[in-house]
């Protein structure tokens, strides 16, 4: 579920719940996942509308780069959180533009 600011988020109101500038994370419990990068593919995951989720991706994808040029198995990791990451975009984008549309549309 993307919110459209941390407060309307479950668990916004805790300090130890913030994901960087980029969520809110649901959990009621610590989890020990790579916070928040892989927390994409999270369903507790509370993207931000207006967050920088492209440079998350970009972090992704050299995460992932790194393991692949060391022979790593763990590049496959990052591929769940990257497809995530890009639906967030997707779908954080889709609400901007329909926002921006509706706002025009009562212009």
């Amino acid at each position: 579920v993307i919110v459209s600011d941390r407060y309307v988020a479950r668990n916004g109101d805790r300090a130890d719940r913030q994901l960087s500038n980029l969520a809110v994370c649901g959990a009621d419990s610590q989890c020990y996942m790579d916070a928040p990068l892989v927390c994409y593919q999270c369903p507790k995951f509370q993207p931000l509308l207006h967050a920088d989720h492209q440079r998350a991706l970009i972090e992704l994808e050299n995460r992932q780069a790194m393991s692949s040029n060391t022979g790593q198995n763990t590049a496959a990791v990052y591929d769940r959180a990257i497809l995530a990451c890009r639906r967030v975009i997707h779908d954080c984008q889709k609400i901007l533009n329909a926002t921006t549309s509706a706002v025009n549309v009562e212009s």
